[in-house]
């Protein structure tokens, strides 16, 4: 994995810039041990030749995170050969931090990493 974070004072949309240009069923935080609030969201499975679920779970840190257990916050659905762009203007509140992972099968299920690189970008505050 290579995670950018990147603090931008003064944004409209966020104030932290991530991008993460291999994502995998490991979980890594967005944000740690701190309320988290989701804007903006670019997820790039042009790589895969099937769907994959971007998961995003509201707990504090990576390590308490089970991949395939934890219940996600929130899972995206990112076609075949597609890219994706999310935007909620108000925003996708997190209260105890933002930890993601990117897996092959959707709901709570699933260990499996992408077999491509999965890329995503995001704003948060």
């Amino acid at each position: 994995m290579a995670v950018q974070s990147q603090t931008l004072p003064g944004e409209p949309i966020g104030t932290i810039y991530i991008s993460d240009s291999s994502v995998t069923a490991t979980a890594q935080a967005a944000k740690a041990s701190a309320a988290a609030t989701l804007f903006a969201l670019e997820i790039d499975n042009t790589a895969n030749s099937s769907a994959m679920y971007f998961k995003l779970y509201d707990v504090a840190t990576a390590g308490a995170v089970t991949v395939g257990t934890t219940d996600p916050a929130f899972i995206f659905v990112i076609p075949t050969s597609s890219k994706r762009q999310f935007n909620a203007l108000e925003g996708l509140n997190f209260s105890n931090g933002m930890i993601y992972a990117c897996l092959t099968t959707g709901g709570t299920g699933g260990t499996a990493s992408p077999g491509s690189a999965v890329s995503i970008k995001m704003f948060i505050s």
